[in-house]
């Protein structure tokens, strides 16, 4: 054996864990970029699942649709992907997923590497998602602080001998590991560990978090993570569930040149054909074979899901979708309502109308008011757009007013392969309705209700107006400012034109071959509004300008907190 420097009464460990604290910064950022390959398999499994969760009964055709057994059990989700990666120091990283598959499921999945860096101070675990305040490394700088350790022994592999450490925690509820940690005995790196987190650790979420990883040399004097395990338990709420995601990265490229483009905002990008490799592809490149209940998931999801999805636009599937609505019951307009949906061959149609009784409300003015809320829903596939109207009819038995408005909306979602994805919104409103003078409706019906029928305090400050308004957006959303009138309300007209727009620099995203999904960014969301009410328009009688600049973000400090801010400048 080589040398170990020994303190008095000290066991061996310590000099071990102070060595290995030495290098970590070294080894932290030795690799300044790297291109590699990565498998995944990912498996979730509810090994107990209650008839009723909070009060709220778990019906059988859902237990059937989530691919359980008679007793409740079963896998879940399972899914498999193959990607290439691409990182480079300090920040930069492009994930192309090459291969993708769900079980039961034409799907992509949600493919994300768990990089776990021990040799981060503060380890980070699925984006911060189990503790925002992350958790401390046991060779972080002050490690030795809140870890115990105790020296296991050692043992060799290819010649080098590995010092095997066990790792526990000082004190309980904090965030900290327990295990065991193999250093490499002279350049003292990381070889492999078995590390556990439980609620003591201040773990969110989940109840029991298991991570395994093997490290082995990919370069000269350089070793990478080969093999990674991730286990979970969850236990709350009646539900028992367990989890594991494996990661195996191969054929390491260290400090490579990389394109110019290598690096966008598109972080994860998704192959137009990762869904629709055959099975043979993924038993020949699978680095280890699924177990039984996986494989059987596998095949009978599946197969299920194949005999689905040819009988789905079928006449006899149709039929048969319509009929297990049951038959219309014109009663239930008055307590549950009537929400239907048409389906057809072409495409399918939902309408219905609101509980008649639940829209009942009460206030000084109208007296009584029946509200009658029905509302159509189509999607028009040549279009790619999506099709509501929704009418409105109140009726005030105590002063006779009938007031009908109506929301014409179009939704276009076009999701065509290789071409710019369009979302937009365009909304026609108009008619005589009833609104109140606070524009952010602070007020709800029945809160008002209760409050002037009990107590008579009718907080809900109301008045009648015909109104018209087109709308257009694309994920932008009106902020309306709180008004105090304190006089009483004089009929008027107001032409209002609105301009928002809220910006947040270097959004990244994962791109689907239909869609992109936002991974937000590191910088401020900057928001900006412009309200001009012009005079003489339709009879307007207001003239005013109003903007209003803000700044906002979460900065997640770990060990120090959680900051969020907001701040915000404008004027009149």
């Amino acid at each position: 054996m080589t040398e170990v420097v020994v303190k008095s009464g000290e066991d061996p460990a310590y000099e071990i864990i102070r060595q290995a604290i030495k290098k970590r910064s070294f080894y932290n950022e030795q690799v300044k970029g790297f291109e590699c390959g990565l498998y995944t398999k990912d498996m979730m499994k509810l090994r107990k699942l209650p008839k009723r969760i909070l009060g709220r009964k778990i019906e059988e055709e859902d237990v059937k649709d989530m691919g359980l057994d008679s007793s409740r059990k079963g896998i879940i989700y399972l899914a498999e992907s193959v990607a290439r990666i691409y990182m480079q120091q300090p920040d930069k990283f492009k994930m192309e997923v090459i291969s993708s598959r769900v079980s039961g499921s034409d799907g992509f999945g949600f493919t994300f590497p768990t990089f776990i860096s021990f040799y981060q101070n503060n380890v980070s675990v699925f984006l911060d998602r189990l503790n925002p305040r992350g958790f401390v490394s046991p060779i972080a700088d002050a490690a030795i602080s809140m870890y115990k350790y105790k020296y296991l022994g050692s043992f060799y592999e290819d010649g080098k001998e590995i010092n095997s450490i066990q790792v526990i925690p000082r004190r309980t509820y904090e965030p900290v590991f327990s295990g065991i940690i193999n250093i490499t005995d002279g350049d003292w790196r990381i070889h492999s560990l078995d590390l556990l987190l439980t609620k003591t650790s201040q773990l969110e979420i989940v109840d029991t978090l298991h991570i395994t990883q093997f490290h082995v040399p990919v370069g000269k004097d350089v070793w990478r993570v080969k093999n990674q395990h991730i286990n979970f338990g969850f236990k709350q709420f009646g539900v028992d569930a367990i989890g594991n995601f494996v990661s195996v990265y191969s054929d390491y490229k260290i400090n490579p040149v990389f394109a110019k483009n290598r690096f966008n905002n598109v972080v994860v990008k998704y192959d137009t054909a990762s869904n629709k490799k055959p099975v043979a592809y993924w038993d020949s490149i699978r680095p280890m074979p699924l177990e039984f209940e996986e494989r059987m998931d596998y095949q009978v999801k599946d197969s299920l899901f194949l005999v689905n999805k040819d009988a789905v636009q079928s006449q006899a599937s149709v039929d048969s979708m319509n009929k297990k609505q049951g038959k219309l019951k014109l009663y239930d307009i008055f307590w549950k309502g009537l929400h239907r949906t048409k389906y057809t061959v072409k495409g399918n149609h939902q309408w219905g109308v609101e509980s008649l009784i639940q829209s009942l409300e009460y206030n000084t003015v109208e007296g009584i008011v029946l509200n009658v809320n029905p509302y159509y829903n189509r999607y028009f596939k040549k279009l790619k757009t999506n099709f509501s109207f929704e009418p409105n009819l109140r009726y005030g038995l105590s002063n006779t007013h009938l007031n009908a408005w109506a929301d014409i909306t179009f939704r276009t979602r076009d999701w065509e392969t290789d071409k710019k994805i369009k979302r937009q919104t365009w909304t026609i409103s108009g008619g005589k309705r009833v609104s109140q003078f606070n524009k952010a409706n602070p007020i709800t019906p029945l809160t008002n209700t209760v409050n002037t029928l009990i107590w008579g305090d009718n907080f809900m400050k109301i008045y009648e107006n015909y109104f018209g308004s087109i709308g257009f957006s694309k994920r932008y959303v009106p902020n309306y400012p709180i008004e105090k009138i304190a006089s009483q309300f004089t009929p008027h007209q107001a032409f209002i034109v609105s301009f928002d727009i809220s910006i947040k620099p270097g959004q990244k995203y994962i791109q689907y071959p239909n869609r992109k999904m936002s991974l937000g960014s590191n910088y401020p969301t900057f928001s900006f509004n412009y309200t001009k009410g012009i005079k003489n328009i339709f009879g307007s009688d207001v003239n005013f300008d109003k903007w209003r600049l803000s700044v906002s973000d979460d900065k997640n400090f770990k060990l120090a907190g959680l900051l969020k801010y907001k701040i915000g400048i404008g004027g009149f």
